[in-house]
């Protein structure tokens, strides 16, 4: 690229996307993780003050923002990687309704009427793909078509 050179990394941030060498997306979890941490933190402090209806906002603006950024692309890592979000997303539920640590967190997702990290994933996904389909995001599909220019010599004798 006009004779620069470009140096290997293990790993880089770019627009707030933690990409690293192998793509198993460990460092971009551990970054939402600690985004999450912070976001449960701001709950535990904010819920003597509001009602669940209030922290329910807070929840999708501290919380789901950071859940969702991005996630059609590192979302669909390791089943393992991707436990430690659950469990944060789950805490942050609790907080909100300021159930036991071990309330099953199925009822909870049902009454704050929030989707599971587990769904979050293919909704975001589907509505990045219809997207696409519909044309309302700027998408160059030509980077799937094969190239023009002759890369082999292909003649058979």
């Amino acid at each position: 690229m006009n004779n620069c050179q470009l140096e290997h990394v293990k790993e880089f941030k770019y627009l707030g996307v933690v990409f690293d060498s192998q793509l198993h997306w460990k460092k971009q979890i551990n970054s939402v993780c600690t985004k999450l941490a912070s976001g449960c933190s701001m709950l535990l402090a904010a819920r003597n003050y509001f009602s669940r209806n209030i922290l329910r906002v807070l929840y999708f603006s501290f919380v789901h923002s950071h859940l969702s950024y991005c996630l059609d692309s590192w979302g669909w890592t390791f089943k393992t990687y991707l436990d430690p979000i659950r469990i944060l997303q789950k805490r942050a539920l609790r907080i909100i309704d300021y159930a036991a640590y071990n309330e099953p967190s199925e009822s909870l997702f049902h009454k704050l009427d929030i989707l599971p990290f587990d769904y979050i994933r293919p909704h975001k996904t589907a509505v990045t793909i219809n997207n696409v389909i519909a044309h309302s995001v700027p998408f160059d599909v030509s980077i799937f078509s094969s190239s023009p220019r002759v890369t082999r010599c292909m003649t058979l004798r």
